[in-house]
């Protein structure tokens, strides 16, 4: 069976060491809130050492713990090959905080988490690093489709990396070793073998298994088709949903008497705005339409309404109403309007049968306004509706539901109202401040829990959780989100705002692993971006925005801007199986499209702007919809497929219509409004693949199949084509080509559709068929007790072939293409020949076997001898005529050359026969060079036997193929080779060395002691040459790196000579030459004028001449100064710090003195106790003393850290502003 494309999981446990921890505490990961280095993220502590995770990879710090100090420690870490810095995210928050107290600071509430996603740590792979319960970390690698395993690449320092027989990862330091388990790697639940590779250095991983590379693959979505909705007066839609059988249902208002009703509950208009109900076919066929409401106007406003559509197909809809006559049912739980106002709005909930009848309906309201914005249902069919009440006993029905939070104030609150499947009242919650609450939207996840969105104008808005978004409320209207779970009880809840206008328009949740609340809205604020992969700006007076959120604390993953230079309005948002979102609003121009249907603005007061983009926040394609007048989107829905519907309101004559649609000109009059309906396709391109090689033989078979790549798209529709032509009956997913096809090419596609009759076309397969090879027929005869050659057969076909002869009895070589036979009588032999294509035919051979006789050769001498020499063949003198192979006439012929000797004899008889076939070889004699490399003498060739010779005498124990010469002199080697011998010629030899010395590099911190070794390789034995000393000169930058002269056998200081230019010279007497390592240099990192100091060779003293040298200078990079490619220039003397506040209160400020050390940008921030932070000054600054004047005029009263900061440093210090 086949399994759709799935993420790759590579799985690797790593160390086994047990957590140091407090008692009574959880263990996991600590969060880096200042402890460490910002680099670091989080870390744990262990008994020997620490393991932290960057945005970059992680690492461990083991020291030496056989003592009670920790003098000896090392670092090891594996650092990501990639250009990006991974986005990190803490999974598994535990209840407990941790509290650190420093003697300059303190550090409290740092959260402790058990896992921690790095997103993008290399591109389409994300790792999840996880803390186990028994103490272990596990890293998995989760490998988007159709991303390489061999892109995982991290670049190993700190230790000496091997790979174990076993396939183990071991990392050996000076204080411990680390071992990380052998690699797995995982497709669903099939485990795919995996290993390491390494060359010390650089660590990658190999899948040496087959897995499904293939990626999602999608087609920019198109318009299926459209259609106007409406009659002769105003006609809006504002909502749209699909039905399990994909049909579409819209809910909106109309003024029109004559809006195309059908078949449906009523076809009376009664009032100003009535609500109307419609649903159609996916391929856009009105199948009924109705109207809702009484005397007066239902949904005043277009947005105040929704609808939900159950895994029936029933269909609830919600809105306000003035009108006291609403049609109601029996089992209504409020039969008469709530509202004491003639003019108030009362709620309306109304359910019909999936053929358009009403089932239910009932009021819902109280004493005062009301306004429904959404309804949702959870798993089990309840219904949850959500808006604001001004009323002090909202909802007046019968039974009551519970009140689980009251109402806060006596102004406009937000409710949420739950209804059971059979529309009757559970419990009602509300939520407000001190002035105005909006609800807009409401969405349930798969477990219950509910979120809602809108704004409010409440400076006291109630917010809830350790890691929401916004706490605080800025001083324009925010947008909200809060959570409930299904008993009603608030979980969390966050403001998302700026320093402008934000209102929540719209929510969704998508079906990651993770579960995101995906939001969207409109906002006026310059300051709303956050993390968002594109939208950084806010592009005009207003733009659309979208926020991911997560789905369990309320945290922003990301929030970013959605529009252009205009003014544009968000107005709704879907998200479809794969996790894309469809967002769709209005804009007034400057919109950014892409790969659009409309790439241009047609004015008339707004188009409708629709746009998808990935889970990631990256626009894949966006476009205008509309013509000359004003055209509006208002809602989206995804079809149940990956298709989506997009409705709203349009006054244009010239929109956009596509297909053969139900109403395809405007209904009234160009300028007022009509409803729209816009069917896309968004369907996934289907992978083609083959059974087997796709180029085959003759008479075999081949499956083809379409198969989806990963998306969650669903085909309907299949229709396999060759070379251009449907093949009749071929309308399934896999296509079997018979064996009766002829050979040739053929290019194969298949078309599909999904459920929505959206189109796609496979890539094309290209299948080969190759004709099998044909064998002529022959006939052969032969003396008996002759061989004879199967020769001059005729075979078409593809060269080269592959024979495979048969018979009895076999072929001297089976596989020869004319093999040499020995038939006893009549017999017949078989052919099978495979061709290039691997393609076979078989054909069989008679031999016919005459009488005749076989003489034997007699043999004077070796067959086999040394050239030069011979052997003696003799055939009977007196047997008939004889004719040797070589050409020869006589009995006796001498041999001196290899081959196969016979004589063809021609019998009195008349019979023609052969000899026997003698074979000889002569073996050439051996003609050995010698060559030497200034290490080794040593022949060209290898022989059997080897002796050296020196100066004419014989070399004791020289006698293998390579010789180290024991001094210069004339050299020879005697060499013998399957018995026959042969002399060298002469070689003059005269040693000398080459060596090579190596300074090494290292990266150190301040204060940090570091060895540099001095490497040394050479080609010859320096004893050999009377050298037994060498002097070397080094030189180093004196203000960055202290020497430490360390005693060592076999090496002499001879002295440090500091110059004018702060740098110095140390001169190395080293006796002792015969190891890879002559000497390590240690020093200790002091803080210099510079980031590095170079390590050169001066000069290099051996007191012969026989020895010569070339070296490589080392390095010594300082740490932790400044990101690379910045300026760093530190000064000797002076102090970095806040010196001195002075406060200004006649201009509400302050002058604060500051000390910089270093030339870079410095910054003065100011953070209050909740976390919120205000840059008060950013500036260049050279080394030096400044007085920087603050202004806290607009800084409200209260508690505060001001902080100095540099590239390099940072400190702080408390500040209290009072008035």
């Amino acid at each position: 069976m086949f399994m759709p494309p799935k993420a790759l999981l590579l799985a690797l446990a790593t160390i086994h060491l047990w957590v140091v921890a407090v008692v009574g505490l959880p263990t996991g990961f600590i969060e880096n809130a200042g402890q460490f280095p910002r680099h670091i993220r989080y870390y744990v502590i262990r008994s020997n050492g620490m393991f932290y995770v960057t945005a970059r990879g992680y690492g461990y710090v083991l020291w030496d713990t056989a003592g009670r100090q920790r003098s000896a420690a090392c670092r090891l870490e594996m650092r990501a090959l990639s250009r990006t810095h991974a986005s990190l995210e803490p999974d598994g928050v535990l209840p407990t905080v941790l509290n650190f107290y420093h003697a300059h600071h303190r550090i409290e509430g740092v959260r402790m988490v058990l896992s921690i996603r790095l997103r993008g740590l290399f591109p389409g792979v994300d790792a999840i690093i996880r803390y186990t319960p028994s103490g272990r970390i596990k890293c998995d690698y989760i490998l988007s489709p159709g991303v390489d395993a061999s892109c995982i690449a991290f670049r190993i320092s700190g230790a000496v990396t091997t790979i174990t027989p076993d396939g183990r990862l071991q990392h050996t330091t000076p204080v411990g070793t680390i071992t990380e388990a052998a690699p797995i790697a995982f497709q669903g639940t099939t485990a795919i073998p995996a290993r390491y590779q390494s060359d010390g250095q650089i660590l990658r991983f190999t899948i040496e298994g087959p897995y499904d590379r293939n990626r999602t693959l999608t087609i920019d979505p198109e318009i299926e088709w459209s259609t106007f909705v409406g009659g002769g007066l105003t006609d809006q839609i504002a909502h749209v949903q699909t039905d399990p059988a994909r049909n579409i249902i819209i809910l909106g208002r109309t003024q029109s008497v004559n809006f195309p009703t059908k078949l449906g509950y009523s076809s009376i208009h009664r009032g100003d705005f009535d609500a109307c109900v419609a649903k159609y076919s996916a391929s856009g066929t009105l199948q009924w339409a109705t109207y809702y409401g009484g005397s007066r106007r239902e949904i005043h406003n277009l947005d105040h309404c929704d609808l939900v559509v159950d895994r029936t197909g029933s269909i609830t809809i919600t809105g306000c109403t003035q009108s006291d006559d609403l049609p109601l049912t029996p089992t209504a739980f409020q039969r008469a309007k709530g509202s004491s106002m003639p003019t108030g709005y009362d709620l309306f909930l109304a359910n019909f049968s999936p053929s358009g009848q009403l089932l239910w309906a009932s009021y819902c309201g109280g004493n005062d306004n009301e306004d429904a914005f959404g309804l949702s249902l959870d798993p089990s069919g309840n219904v949850y509706v959500v808006g604001h009440t001004s009323s002090s006993n909202f909802p007046a029905s019968s039974p009551s539901p519970a009140v689980v939070a009251p109402k806060p104030t006596t102004s406009q609150d937000v409710f949420v109202l739950k209804l059971t499947a059979q529309h009757q009242p559970v419990w009602v919650f509300f939520l407000g401040g001190n002035d105005l609450e909006y609800a807009t939207d409401v969405v349930c996840d798969r477990s219950g829990g509910i979120y809602v969105c809108g704004y409010t104008q409440s400076e006291n808005f109630p917010t809830r959780g350790d890691q929401i978004y916004q706490r605080i409320k800025t001083p324009k209207n925010d947008g909200y989100i809060f959570k409930l779970d299904g008993l009603g009880r608030l979980q969390w809840s966050t403001l998302l705002g700026g320093n402008g206008e934000d209102y929540c328009a719209t929510i969704a949740i998508d079906s990651s692993f993770d579960r995101r609340i995906i939001v969207g809205g409109m906002t006026s604020s310059t300051d709303l971006w956050f993390l968002g992969r594109e939208g950084r700006t806010l592009g005009g007076s207003n733009d659309g925005f979208i926020a991911a959120l997560d789905i369990r604390t309320g945290a922003a993953d990301w929030v970013q801007y959605h529009g252009g230079t205009s003014y544009d309005e968000l107005t709704a948002l879907a998200v479809d199986p794969d996790n894309n979102i469809i967002a769709v609003g209005r804009s007034l121009g400057g919109y950014p499209t892409r790969s659009a249907q409309q790439p241009t603005y047609n004015g008339g007061g707004g188009d409708m702007f629709i746009a998808k983009l990935g889970a990631d926040g990256i626009t894949q394609w966006a476009t205008y919809a509309g013509g000359s007048a004003l055209d509006r989107a208002s809602d989206v829905a995804i079809d149940g497929n990956t298709n989506f519907v997009v409705v709203g309101y349009s006054a244009s004559s010239d929109f956009p219509i596509i297909g053969d649609a139900e109403q395809p000109t405007l209904g009234n009059l160009a300028g007022t409004d009509d409803g729209v309906i816009i069917k896309f396709c968004n369907i996934a391109i289907p992978a083609a693949f083959v059974s087997a090689t796709p180029e085959y033989c003759q008479g075999e078979t081949r499956t083809l199949s379409a198969l989806n790549r990963g998306s969650s798209v669903q085909y309907d529709s299949y229709q396999w084509e060759l070379n251009g032509t449907p093949i009749e009956g071929a309308t399934n997913a896999t296509y079997v080509i018979p064996p009766s096809q002829d050979s040739g090419t053929y290019r194969f596609v298949c078309r599909v559709t999904n459920t929505a009759r959206c189109p796609a076309l496979t890539d094309t397969i290209i299948v080969r068929i190759y004709a099998p090879p044909r064998i002529a027929a022959r006939q052969f005869a032969v003396c008996t007790g002759d061989p004879i050659r199967l020769d001059s057969i005729t075979i078409e076909g593809t060269p080269p072939f592959r024979y495979q002869w048969s018979g009895d009895p076999p072929p001297d070589d089976p596989t020869a293409p004319a093999p040499i036979v020995h038939p006893q009588q009549t017999t017949t032999y078989t052919l099978h020949v495979t061709d290039a294509h691997g393609c076979s035919a078989e054909r069989t051979f008679p031999v016919v076997v005459l009488p005749i006789s076989q003489l034997a050769v007699t043999v004077f001498g070796e067959r086999t001898f040394c050239e030069g020499d011979s052997v003696v063949l003799e055939l009977p003198g007196n047997i008939g005529t004889i004719e040797w192979n070589t050409g020869e006439r006589s009995p006796r012929i001498t041999v001196r050359t290899t081959g196969l000797y016979h004589a063809h004899i021609r019998l009195p008889s008349g019979c023609e026969g052969y000899s026997d076939t003698i074979p000889v070889v002569v073996r050439p004699h051996p003609q050995p060079t010698i060559t030497f490399d200034g290490i080794f003498l040593a022949t060209s060739s290898s022989y059997d036997r080897y002796q050296w010779y020196l100066d004419g005498n014989l070399l004791p124990g020289a006698t293998t193929q390579a010789i180290e010469p024991p001094r210069i002199g004339t050299y020879w080697v005697e060499v013998d080779s399957l018995g026959c011998s042969a002399t060298s010629n002469p070689l003059d030899i005269a040693l000398s060395a080459q060596t090579h010395i190596s300074i090494g590099s290292a990266t150190a911190a301040i204060g940090e002691r570091i060895g540099i070794p001095i490497q040394f390789t050479t080609t010859h034995r320096l004893d050999r040459l009377g050298v037994s000393r060498l002097l070397l000169r080094i030189g180093y930058n004196a203000t960055v790196l202290q020497l430490l002269p360390t005693p060592a056998t076999g090496i002499e200081y001879t002295g440090v000579e500091l110059h004018a230019d702060r740098t110095a010279t140390v001169t190395l007497s080293i006796s002792l030459l015969d190891r890879d390592t002559l000497a390590v240099l240690n020093f200790l990192a002091v803080w210099g004028n510079a980031e590095s100091s170079e390590i050169v060779v001066e000069a290099v003293e051996w007191g012969s001449p026989l020895v010569s040298t070339t070296w490589t200078d080392g390095r010594v990079q300082l740490l932790g100064f400044c990101r690379a490619g910045a300026t760093r220039l530190f000064e000797d003397t002076g102090e970095f710090g806040i010196r001195s506040i002075v406060p200004q209160p006649a201009s509400e400020g302050a002058t604060v003195i500051i000390g910089a050390i270093e030339d870079a940008e410095h910054a003065l921030v100011l953070r209050s106790m909740d976390g919120r932070t205000q840059t008060l000054f950013r500036e260049p600054l050279r080394a030096g003393t400044y007085a920087v004047a603050l202004d806290l005029s607009a800084v409200s009263p209260g508690y505060y850290v001001l902080e100095l900061g540099s590239l390099t440093l940072r400190t702080w210090t408390s500040l209290l502003v009072v008035r």
